[in-house]
C-alpha cells in the first residue's frame, strides 16, 4: 500500500493511500519520543519536564515545557497536546510506555493542580478525585465536612461518595459538637475511601477514631439526649444517628 500524503488532525494522522482515499491512523505519544525530547528536572514543580535540545525560535535547551490553560499545564508533542502532569507521569513512570497506559484519572496527592512532580501524582478513582479537594476557604467550620446550620442552631456533618452526599449527622452547637462531627466525617472517610484518605482527615493521628479501635486516647464529647452532660467516649463507641442525636453510645 503506497502512500501518497499525510496530515495531522488532533490524535490522529490522517494518510492518503490513493484514489481519493484517506485512513485514520492514531498517533501515540510514547516514553522513548518524551525521553528524545525532554529531561525530568522538577527544580519548577509546575513545569518538571525541560527541553532537552535546542528548539525553533527562542526555545533554549532547558528551558520549561508546558503552557498554562485553565488551571493546568498542557504540553505539545509533535503536534498532539497532553496534559503535563500525564506526560510526567508517561516519562517517569516504569511500567507505562505509550499515553494509552496512563492510567484515565490522575490525582494531584497535595490538590495543588500546579505542583506536576511525578512523587506528588497517584492513579485514583473518579469518586476519590472528587473528594480530594482543598477545603473551601469561607467554610463556617474550621473542618472539613463539617457545616453550621442556621436555623437549628447546631453543626451538621456530611460526605460526598459516588456523586452522592450522605448526611452523618447533626451535632451540638458547641466547640466540642463541632469535633464530634469532624470525627464522624473522619470515619466516614476512611469506610469510603481507606488509607488514602487519611491525608486528608481533620485528625489524621486519631486512629482509634476512624479505624474504629479501643484506645486510651479519649475525647471530650457532647452527649446528646436531652441534658448537657459531658462523657469521656471511647472513640469506638461513637456513631452518628444522622436524626437529632449526633452522638450516641452503642
Amino acid at each position: 500500500m503506497k502512500s501518497y500524503g499525510k496530515k495531522r488532525l488532533g490524535k490522529e494522522l490522517r494518510v492518503s493511500i490513493g484514489n481519493g482515499t484517506e485512513k485514520e491512523i492514531k498517533v501515540e505519544i510514547t516514553k522513548e519520543l518524551l525521553h528524545q525530547k525532554y529531561s525530568y528536572c522538577p527544580i519548577d514543580i509546575a513545569r518538571p519536564l525541560v527541553h532537552r535540545n535546542r528548539g525553533s525560535g527562542k526555545t533554549k535547551r532547558g528551558d520549561p515545557v508546558g503552557t498554562l490553560v485553565q488551571s493546568y499545564y498542557r504540553v505539545n508533542v509533535d503536534g498532539r497536546s497532553i496534559s503535563l502532569h500525564r506526560a510526567v507521569w508517561l516519562y517517569k513512570h516504569p511500567g507505562c510506555y505509550k499515553d494509552s497506559e496512563i492510567p484515565p484519572i490522575l490525582d494531584h496527592i497535595n490538590m495543588n493542580k500546579q505542583d506536576n512532580r511525578y512523587e506528588n501524582l497517584r492513579p485514583v478513582s473518579r469518586n476519590f478525585n472528587n473528594f480530594n479537594v482543598r477545603k473551601r476557604e469561607d467554610s463556617s467550620s474550621n473542618y472539613r465536612g463539617v457545616s453550621w446550620n442556621k436555623r437549628s442552631e447546631k453543626w451538621t456533618a456530611q460526605i460526598k461518595v459516588g456523586g452522592k452526599h450522605r448526611h452523618l449527622g447533626i451535632f451540638p452547637g458547641t466547640p466540642e459538637g463541632e469535633v464530634a462531627a469532624a470525627l464522624a466525617w473522619d470515619r466516614a472517610a476512611f469506610e469510603a475511601y481507606g488509607e488514602d484518605a487519611i491525608p486528608l482527615l481533620n485528625f489524621p493521628k486519631e486512629k482509634a477514631n476512624y479505624m474504629g479501635l479501643n484506645s486510651n486516647e479519649q475525647l471530650e464529647f457532647v452527649f446528646i439526649g436531652g441534658n448537657d452532660k459531658q462523657e469521656h467516649l471511647d472513640f469506638s463507641t461513637l456513631l452518628s444517628t444522622g436524626t437529632e442525636g449526633g452522638v450516641r453510645r452503642v
